[in-house]
């Protein structure tokens, strides 16, 4: 066997290597096995069915690093209920470890013991890498810029919308979260439009405006749009003039407009409060066009997740549009819906006559006017047996959905880490009188010391 005794420590290679080497295979299996059950990433978020013509591009740089990118979009698009379920795993395989691991060495080794003030120190050190670890995957999610993996179509007359996202000119938005790096982030994400709906403002939105391409196909169109509230709610309102006065305290005021002149659209954000909205329109003139079915943010995939079904009824009961929104306020790099629409010639339209034709879709086909395209991800609803189950539907629903270029950034880090880590030995402390300390050598551990027993210069 390959090892050596010293007068203080037992180094041990064979066993660190036939452990690295089982995990590597395990491990491997699953990353090419799961491709028999593979599904399409990308679904409708209204059916659940994989929609034809449609598949997610990755640039070479989420290539290569396919393991940490891909794992930090499977975070990205769970509910609060479900990070909170991935922790209480996380904590309880923590301490089962610790425990087995420490038993497993002293029934391996008995003359390994250690100090109780070491013992806690040891095991104090490890707690805060576990700590820091699991905060630090939630930290890098949020906060390092990574590759971004982006929707593409099939069909050129298909253009992508997102109908709520922020800059820095809202109270919330991160402060280097400009209109052109709304404008960068959404063009990495495969978005043809993107709406800046600040809250009470329209600085952010003018700014990106400016800066708009003359043709709607050459770059990314950033369109004027407003959040705000009403009766409790939050609410998009689109077709927005610039000039218009935007209330300053946040609340949504009919603006004073004659009839037969063109009136806000006004979008439901989730979560809300459904129950709340009992008819179609919105006092005014102003008429309520559309609802959100999925909404990025944390609290709003909860929501969508216990009543997606309430949603979809009442979209089809009004006959109001289903869109996407990212509710981007700077943060993360996932995208994790899209809402799709079909008009003829948009890549040749100007920013403002897409904007009309945009809104003129809406209104005019009413619930079939948008398809909501969505990252595949686990969805309990509201079965508690079901979120319990969120580490595995979360693994399960991961592995089935890689391409083969993120399976094959799997097995090259697999093995690349096998590499290192057979090379590092296992060094195993071993607490015995020093006087003693070639005898206990043999009596002790016949089983691991050879004939002849390396000296401590070995």
């Amino acid at each position: 066997m390959c090892f050596w005794v010293s007068s203080t420590h037992v180094v041990l290679r064979n066993p660190v290597l036939r452990t690295s080497t089982r995990t590597a295979l395990i491990l491997s299996g699953l990353v090419v096995l799961s491709s028999l059950v593979a599904l399409a990433p990308i679904h409708d978020a209204a059916t659940g069915l994989s929609s034809l013509g449609v598949h997610l591009t990755l640039p070479w740089h989420y290539r290569v690093w396919a393991p940490f990118c891909s794992v930090l979009d499977a975070l990205s698009v769970l509910s609060i209920r479900q990070h909170i379920v991935l922790l209480a795993t996380y904590i309880v395989g923590y301490a089962a470890w610790r425990i087995v691991r420490r038993a497993s060495l002293r029934a391996l080794h008995p003359e390994y013991r250690r100090p109780w003030r070491s013992a806690c120190l040891w095991e104090t050190g490890f707690a805060c890498i576990a700590v820091v670890a699991w905060v630090g995957i939630y930290v890098a999610g949020a906060l390092v810029p990574r590759p971004m993996s982006s929707l593409t179509l099939a069909d050129p007359d298909a253009v992508t919308v997102d109908f709520h996202s922020h800059t820095n000119a809202s109270w919330d938005g991160v402060k280097r979260f400009t209109a052109e790096a709304n404008r960068a982030w959404h063009r990495e994400a495969g978005f043809d439009v993107a709406y800046i709906s600040d809250h009470a403002t329209v600085a952010g939105a003018l700014q990106g405006m400016r800066h708009n391409p003359v043709t709607a196909g050459s770059d990314v169109v950033l369109l004027p749009a407003v959040e705000a509230r009403y009766g409790g709610q939050h609410i998009i309102a689109m077709g927005i003039r610039p000039d218009r006065d935007v209330h300053a305290d946040g609340n949504w005021r009919e603006p004073a407009l004659k009839p037969g002149t063109d009136a806000p659209m006004l979008m439901l954000t989730i979560p809300g409060n459904l129950s709340r909205i009992d008819t179609q329109q919105y006092p005014g003139l102003a008429r309520l066009a559309a609802i959100e079915l999925a909404d990025a943010a944390p609290r709003g995939i909860d929501q969508l997740q216990r009543q997606r079904r309430t949603v979809l009824d009442f979209a089809a009961r009004h006959n109001i549009a289903v869109i996407a929104s990212s509710d981007n306020h700077g943060w993360g790099s996932t995208a994790a819906a899209w809402s799709v629409l079909h008009i003829p010639n948009w890549r040749s339209m100007s920013p403002t006559t897409l904007d009309a034709a945009i809104q003129r879709a809406i209104t005019q086909h009413g619930r079939s006017a948008v398809q909501v395209l969505a990252r595949r991800a686990p969805d309990p609803g509201a079965s508690v047996a079901l979120l319990a189950l969120t580490p595995v539907a979360v693994s399960v629903n991961y592995l089935r959905t890689l391409s083969w270029p993120e399976r094959a950034s799997w097995l090259g880090w697999i093995w690349a880490v096998w590499c290192v880590v057979t090379v590092v030995p296992i060094t195993v402390p071993v607490r015995r009188p020093v006087a003693d300390e070639p005898a206990l050598a043999h009596e002790r551990i016949p089983e691991l010391v050879p004939e002849t027993v390396a000296d401590d210069s070995y």
